[in-house]
């Protein structure tokens, strides 16, 4: 296969020089808001093989074709293994109550509780899906599949997306706290209101059931990210290797990326190419909006890309993360960091943890995981604005895990003891802040 390779691949702020070469194939909440009304190694979330790949996608007029030239080249890599992270993990946070089926996404609102999207009753494996489409059309998985979590104690405030989807994946919130959601079984992306409304969608993407790569069909899309301005992105996917931005309204702005290819055996000599995917997995924005990083899942790294263009910024990658890269999440606090979260590799024995990355200097500042002993099989991170909290989904076991920062939770700890000793007990009327139509528990 033709491929590019680049000279100088570790060094910060350098332009690449690439040359063409040839390689062989080889407690008590008071929230009341929302009224109640394989033989082969795995591409897929949860141990099916053999992922069937979709034509590249076609350089239509759509597609953003400037020059793949970075501002930043491949990050530092050096032999030392990171720094213990401050963050700590909260243990028992919110395990007690819920009981989750696969966990694949995490998002945080506006005020700070946590919304958890998962899979109930279904699990994703290798007789899910027949070829791109799901096998079972018929029926959606009949148990809350989002459940919105107290920030302090992770008990359950509100849970919805029952008898809807079928197979889901991706979430977030944007500044209004609209929830965004993507269902692979579905191929299509929803916009809903802030408490899930009457469970009608304010916005579909996709056909419904049926996969493809032009402008009106996905294929599994992935995850989403949402613009200060409305604007948003899509990564898709699984099947497709492009990302694709879309008008506050839904309508198709550009796309960009094709996929990193593959060799014998889908294993690939050399650093894939920027401005390619290996399952686009998941999305995150970062400087002020300005950029939209992708986690290249099968490539291990981190993209970004201009939002307003599509054209290529930096590129995130070192070691320790190894070959797989599933989510990450981007915080403007502390000057700007990116946390990202690594997964099982098909070789070598890189610990599974979250990475903490200083985003303008691309210096890897830590890891962490819980206990030091590692994740199992996460799916993606969320990191709230102030940089305190980051919390991690697992689809194996199915978990939620809270993490704070040191500091901050010793402060946090001297300000409760503070106020239980000196602040009187005030009753706490329940707020309704989404309207009588919203449905919970």
């Amino acid at each position: 296969s033709f491929m590019k390779l680049c000279t100088e691949p570790h060094i910060v702020s350098r332009k690449f020089h690439c040359l063409p070469v040839v390689i062989s194939p080889v407690l008590l909440f008071l929230d009341n808001r929302y009224q109640v009304k394989p033989a082969t190694f795995s591409t897929y979330d949860d141990g099916s093989s053999n992922l069937p790949q979709s034509p590249q996608v076609p350089q239509g007029r759509q597609m953003n074709h400037d020059t793949l030239e970075p501002v930043l080249s491949q990050a530092p890599k050096d032999n030392k293994p990171p720094k213990q992270s401050a963050y700590r993990l909260i243990r028992n946070w919110g395990q007690k109550e819920v009981r989750y089926g696969q966990v694949v996404a995490v998002g945080i609102d506006t005020h700070g509780d946590v919304l958890v999207f998962h899979r109930g009753e279904r699990s994703w494996d290798g007789s899910t899906f027949i070829g791109n489409n799901l096998r079972d059309k018929v029926n959606p998985i009949t148990q809350h599949t989002l459940l919105l979590l107290s920030k302090d104690a992770g008990s359950i405030l509100h849970k919805w997306g029952d008898n809807f989807f079928f197979m889901p994946h991706g979430l977030t919130l944007d500044k209004e706290d609209n929830i965004w959601v993507t269902d692979v079984g579905l191929h299509q992306v929803f916009k809903f209101p802030a408490g899930y409304g009457h469970g009608q969608p304010l916005l579909t993407l996709g056909t419904r059931f049926e996969s493809g790569s032009d402008n009106t069909h996905f294929c599994k899309p992935t995850g989403v990210a949402v613009l200060q301005s409305g604007e948003f992105f899509i990564s898709d996917g699984y099947c497709n290797s492009r990302v694709l931005k879309f008008s506050a309204d839904g309508k198709l702005l550009f796309q960009f990326g094709k996929s990193s290819g593959s060799g014998l055996g889908g294993l690939r000599l050399g650093t894939a190419t920027p401005g390619t995917f290996s399952i686009p997995h998941a999305l995150t924005l970062a400087d002020n909006d300005k950029e939209v990083c992708v986690a290249d899942r099968e490539n291990g790294r981190v993209q970004c890309f201009a939002a307003a263009s599509g054209k290529f910024v930096r590129l995130f990658q070192y070691d320790d993360w190894g070959s797989r890269l599933f989510s990450a999440a981007y915080t403007p606090a502390f000057g700007g960091r990116l946390f990202a979260v690594n997964g099982p590799q098909m070789f070598g024995s890189h610990q599974i943890s979250v990475f903490e990355v200083d985003y303008n200097s691309a210096k890897l500042l830590g890891s962490f995981s819980p206990n030091k002993q590692g994740f199992s099989n996460p799916h993606d991170i969320a990191v709230s604005a102030d940089g305190y909290d980051i919390y991690v989904v697992e689809i194996g076991p199915n978990k939620l895990w809270k993490f704070s920062l040191g500091t901050a939770l010793t402060a946090h700890s001297i300000n409760k003891t503070v106020t239980a000793l000196s602040t009187p007990k005030i009753e706490v009327k329940p707020v309704n802040r989404f309207g009588e139509h919203s449905n919970g528990v």
